[in-house]
């Protein structure tokens, strides 16, 4: 039996316990962010980026923006060391300029169960080392600088 990533999400959601017997082959973790500190606190920041980030977005473009996050973690020399920095350093992610109510609903159930996925490997775009995205409706003077990675949805990705 196969999961898609949305029916592996929301088993966790819901709290399912899956076991299902994998070969070795059929396991593909993204090992690229095992050096990233993921505490609790962390993968909140995490999926507070998701969530208003990338809510209504398809499920790849939620898996991007994580992964942009996550990215920046790994570039030290360029972003913050952490998480809960690089989502919240002045002037990266339009929705921490602005007050918002606490996230809540399905959509914030899933973003927190796909910022633990995409930290530990297992949701994960392949070879995806963008670095910035912008949402579709603005025209920023720095994308003209970098390499475009992908469109996903409403949002363009950049190296």
């Amino acid at each position: 039996m196969k999961l898609t990533l949305k029916q592996a999400v929301m088993s966790i959601i819901v709290g399912t316990l899956i076991t299902l017997p994998l070969s070795k082959a059929e396991i593909l973790l993204n090992k690229t962010y095992q050096t990233v500190k993921a505490t609790k606190s962390e993968l909140l920041c995490l999926a507070k980026n998701i969530y208003y980030e990338a809510r209504g977005e398809p499920m790849q473009g939620k898996i991007a923006v994580a992964q942009v996050t996550l990215n920046r973690v790994t570039h030290r020399t360029q972003f913050d060391a952490s998480i809960c920095q690089v989502v919240y350093a002045k002037h990266q992610f339009s929705w921490t300029m602005e007050k918002h109510r606490e996230p809540r609903g399905p959509e914030w159930l899933e973003a927190q169960a796909l910022a633990k996925l995409v930290v530990q490997g297992v949701a994960h775009l392949p070879n995806f080392k963008a670095l910035y995205f912008h949402n579709l409706t603005v025209q920023p003077r720095w994308n003209k600088t970098k390499e475009l990675v992908a469109r996903i949805g409403n949002h363009i990705f950049y190296a």
